[in-house]
């Protein structure tokens, strides 16, 4: 089966209004070793997370992580990252013809399409809205507590009993 891909439109007024993006899905070994870096860079900062983390599921904690862990890290780990995450996006220079192309300097103009492409590239690589699902467990969490502690290391450890 082939790797998914999802088409982005940049509906926001701006430069880059009406570009057509193209997301291609890594593979699933680089894929894990993508996320195996952030999970490590992550317990290494010592990053806070919300009480009941573990109670979230994967989505759930997908979803945090895409919103809040990156910035939770040193620039020399996230930036490698994030680049990776871009290698990902090609774009779509005639909107009529199916023909892309790798990114060039000048092809995004915005930062918001930036965070727009970055949003949607975890949305292909979860195959769920991170937005939804982060909007969902915000509004529905706000009385769930943990007692094992709020650093992401701590609550690993005491989630496999150590």
């Amino acid at each position: 089966m082939a790797r998914r891909q999802d088409r982005v439109v940049i509906e926001r007024d701006g430069r880059d209004h009406g570009k057509v993006f193209i997301i291609t899905e890594m593979a699933a070994t680089e894929g894990e070793y993508w996320a195996g870096r952030l999970l490590t860079m992550l317990a290494k900062g010592n990053t806070d997370v919300p009480s009941g983390f573990f109670q979230m599921g994967f989505e759930g904690a997908a979803a945090w992580i895409a919103v809040h862990g990156i910035g939770g890290i040193d620039w020399s780990v996230c930036k490698p990252l994030l680049d990776e995450m871009m290698a990902c996006v090609t774009i779509q220079p005639d909107p009529v013809k199916k023909i892309t192309r790798p990114l060039v300097t000048g092809d995004i103009e915005e930062i918001t399409t930036l965070l727009t492409l970055r949003e949607a590239w975890f949305d292909t690589h979860l195959g769920f809205s991170v937005r939804q699902k982060y909007w969902t467990w915000t509004t529905d969490t706000s009385d769930q507590t943990d007692q094992t502690g709020r650093n992401i290391a701590t609550l690993a450890a005491a989630r496999s009993g150590r």
